[in-house]
């Protein structure tokens, strides 16, 4: 809020909790969406961040994204499907066992990526980067975002985490894939509630 303020945008409390919250606290991201925010809807705003404002858009894509070499370009857009993932998740969705090496590069040189978790196995892509990455996946390729989710509700079930697996059947819109996971762990889904 303080930063913000600053700039000569002030904003209420809860609005700039979420407003950090989109963009995981990220100074480019907050001083980038403050300009837009004050012309629209706040609400709808903060829920669409990336698609809402096309110089954040524009920012990440020309000053981020192209820095990234292709791999890991790759890597980022593939794991996007997912709020967190592990090593062997991002190589399952990527086709690739560096895909955690990828990560890891990431991690360090970028602090765009972080781990998370007990032991720090999994990673986390920064929300606002991962929703841009996602938006233009879900515009270029939707076939692709689908295939991802059927493959990420795969390896769920295969780890013995159903409903997980059932979430990411429902996003991708794939029945056969549903009707599978719930004749198989239907029961323990249900009895989990």
């Amino acid at each position: 809020a303080a930063m913000l303020a600053t700039t000569g945008y002030v904003f209420g409390v809860e609005l700039v909790a979420a407003l950090v919250a989109a963009t995981g606290g990220w100074a480019a991201g907050l001083r980038l969406a403050a300009p837009a925010l004050v012309a629209a809807e706040p609400t709808e705003f903060v829920n669409d961040l990336v698609g809402t404002d096309r110089a954040m858009s524009d920012y990440l894509v020309e000053e981020v994204l192209n820095a990234f070499t292709p791999q890991m370009r790759h890597v980022l857009d593939r794991v996007s499907i997912c709020e967190d993932v592990s090593a062997p998740l991002a190589a399952a969705l990527c086709d690739g066992p560096d895909a955690g090496a990828v990560l890891d590069a990431l991690e360090r040189e970028t602090g765009l990526v972080c781990r998370t978790g007990t032991g720090g196995v999994r990673y986390v892509v920064e929300p606002l980067l991962r929703a841009h990455l996602l938006a233009g996946l879900r515009r270029r390729h939707p076939e692709v975002v689908t295939a991802l989710h059927v493959r990420a509700a795969r390896w769920f079930a295969g780890q013995d985490m159903p409903a997980v697996a059932v979430d990411h059947a429902v996003a991708s819109g794939t029945e056969e894939v549903l009707v599978e996971l719930v004749g198989r762990h239907g029961l323990f889904l249900l009895a989990a509630g």
